[in-house]
Formats: C-alpha cells, sequence, structure tokens
C-alpha cells in the first residue's frame, strides 16, 4: 500500500473515532489507525 494511501486510510479511520457517540468503536476505530501506523 502507498503511503500516501495509508495516511488516508489512517486518517478515515480517526475522523471515524471522532464521530461516533459510540465509545466501544471510537476505541475499534482508534486501535485499527493504530495498527495500520505502527505497521
Amino acid at each position: 500500500m502507498s503511503e500516501d494511501r495509508m495516511l488516508s486510510r489512517i486518517a478515515a479511520l480517526l475522523r471515524q473515532a471522532e464521530g461516533t457517540d459510540n465509545t466501544h468503536e471510537a476505541e475499534a476505530f482508534m486501535a485499527a489507525a493504530q495498527r495500520l501506523a505502527t505497521a
């Protein structure tokens, strides 16, 4: 995956984490973003 695509996916996951009122969903989105960022 290209770096630009990875950064776009991370940004999208972070937006989803910030946009939900569900704590569990926010944590799941943050965890997914963190996994991509450290891969």
